[in-house]
């Protein structure tokens, strides 16, 4: 580095004009009284200034800006101390970051410089861009947008969209647009239309420096999610670029689009354990819920309502099959009233409106599910009405335990892509949990008409029979009273007999019945309701009144009791 520390001489002896003019850095000299001796070609091209114009002349005058700055700390230092200078500045009127290293010499300083204003953007977009990315405190479509700004004007390019690509469709779900005239938000064109087409098909970033029939340039790379193709997070318009995007802005693009593809995985992972906890609420609570409703309709209210009003879920409704239409037919329906009055759904596996969710979960028994409706085929019949009222993905659930079939619970949700193996695996369980609850109510339902039907056999035994062999008793006595006859007195004691035991075998019948009532009301209060909360000790006590069996010994009205039989009669 000595042969640069003088002007005179040079190497071999050339001349030392010509050894400068082969250095890539920009230089120039100054001698002791800071006055331009020599700048070379690349000195004239960055300072904007021929070397004829700045011979002889002092630095600190032609460049004033520079005269309380850095650059006349830094190059008098060089000069106090007799050592070397390194520094970067920037410099306003020029507009440019300077990378310079100045070597000082007997006879004034010889200055090395260059442009580094492209590192230095290219620094500071990496840092505002990581700063962006890593503020919490901003939510993802924010940071988002100000990236789409940062990259857009860091690559001098009009347009930067983050898309989301469903089959065939291209929607720019955020927009940063130079003079405001972008692409509107939410507006779907077709997928072949786009640059973008090129991107995902090529799955990885690519570049156009001057297209013929789209933007004059153009980069772009793929977004993902779920492993899958979720979009492009690209950047467009502006003057053509003839040499191309360089390495770094290549890079740069993929690095954002990297971090878009994790952040959009991170939030999906997020919303699907959030999900997945706010149906285990609301399972957990349909399930404490469940055990205290007698009716099967209000079983179905109650797990509907809870189901809507959670944040999971937009709206709910259990079907039935109509016999003779072959349709599904809501029982009951939360917030989806509107929607039901717009569609159909059947059963039928040969029908368009047969092969959505509800109509393979009633004929499998098994959950099925739509994860994006604008992408699911099967769900083609229903996908106007759902998008209306912002519906991404469905399900449906059957409803049922042990053989017993009680319909399908329909689900809808505004999140993409949602009922995940584990949420699946939830709402499943709460069809099984339904289905038991119904199943519950109308086992309580078919014993109480038995019960009801026993003890009205019971009253017939007591007022009727029993009341009758009375007046039998009664009449038999007074005969005995009246007839002098042995043999009618011997006929009358065989009907006393005969009556005895009359009464007592149905006397033993009360008695069983009685028994029998007082099971099928305990059986009532161990019936499947108990079983709802899986995993739970819970059990749901019917309340029935208790009814006394009949007393071993009563009086019989207008007689004692028999000399034959133990056995009372009331």
């Amino acid at each position: 580095m000595e042969q640069w520390m003088t002007l005179r001489g040079s190497p071999a002896g050339e001349p030392t004009d010509e050894v400068f003019d082969r250095i890539t850095d920009a230089v120039f000299a100054l001698d002791d009284e800071w006055r331009f001796t020599f700048l070379n070609e690349h000195a004239e091209g960055l300072l904007e200034s021929d070397e004829a114009a700045l011979l002889g002349e002092n630095v600190w005058d032609v460049f004033p800006a520079a005269a309380e700055s850095t650059f006349r700390d830094e190059y008098e230092r060089a000069r106090e101390t007799g050592e070397s200078v390194s520094f970067e500045a920037y410099y306003d009127p020029l507009s440019t970051w300077f990378s310079v290293r100045a070597y000082p010499s007997e006879t004034g300083l010889s200055v090395y410089f260059r442009d580094v204003s492209g590192r230095k953007r290219r620094d500071r977009a990496l840092r505002e861009a990581y700063e962006i990315a890593s503020d919490a405190d901003r939510s993802f479509d924010e940071r988002v947008g100000e990236l789409l700004a940062l990259v857009r004007g860091t690559l001098d390019l009009a347009e930067g969209v983050l898309s989301r690509v469903d089959g065939d469709t291209y929607t720019p779900e955020a927009v940063s647009s130079a003079d405001g005239d972008g692409p509107a938000v939410g507006e779907s064109v077709p997928l072949d239309e786009t640059l973008c087409a090129r991107v995902l098909a090529a799955d990885g970033a690519m570049t156009v420096a001057d297209a013929a029939d789209g933007p004059t340039a153009y980069v772009g790379t793929p977004v993902y999610a779920d492993g899958e193709q979720y979009g492009t997070f690209c950047f467009y318009g502006g003057a053509p670029r003839p040499d191309g995007f360089s390495e770094w802005e290549v890079t740069f693009v993929e690095l954002l689009g990297n971090w878009v593809s994790s952040e959009l995985q991170r939030r999906r992972t997020i919303d699907r354990l959030t999900a997945l906890d706010e149906v285990n609420a609301v399972v957990r609570d349909i399930n404490g819920t469940l055990v205290e409703q007698s009716t099967r309709a209000d079983i179905e209210r109650v797990v509907c309502e809870r189901l809507a009003a959670s944040d999971s879920y937009e709206f709910a409704w259990l079907g039935v099959v109509d016999e003779h239409s072959g349709e599904v037919v809501p029982s009951t329906a939360v917030r989806a009233d509107e929607y039901l009055a717009d569609v159909t759904v059947s059963a039928a596996p040969d029908e368009d409106r047969g092969r959505g969710p509800a109509g393979r979960a009633l004929r499998t028994g098994e959950v099925h599910i739509s994860r994006d409706i604008e992408t699911d085929a099967d769900f083609a019949p229903w996908r106007d009405h759902a998008r209306e009222r912002g519906v991404r993905s469905a399900a449906a659930v059957p409803v049922g335990t042990d053989g017993a079939e009680y319909g399908v619970l329909n689900l809808y949700s505004t999140r993409r892509d949602a009922f995940g193996e584990q949420e699946r695996a939830v709402v499943a369980q709460l069809g099984e949990i339904t289905g038991l609850a119904i199943a519950a109510v109308e086992h309580e339902r078919e014993v109480e008409h038995k019960r009801e039907r026993l003890e009205f056999i019971n009253r017939f035994l007591r007022h009727n029979l029993l009341n009758g062999l009375n007046l039998v008793t009664v009449r038999s006595d007074l005969l005995a009273r009246s007839v002098d006859d042995p043999d009618a007195a011997d006929h009358v004691e065989v009907i006393r007999e005969r009556v005895d035991d009359m009464a007592g075998l149905i006397d033993t019948m009360r008695t069983f019945m009685d028994a029998v009532i007082e099971g099928s009301a305990t059986a009532a209060s161990r019936s499947p309701s108990a079983r709802c909360s899986t995993g739970s000790s819970r059990s749901r006590a019917r309340a029935t009144p208790r009814r006394r069996s009949a007393p071993a010994t009563s009086p019989t009205p207008g007689r004692a009791c028999s000399r034959t039989s133990s056995s009372a009669r009331c």
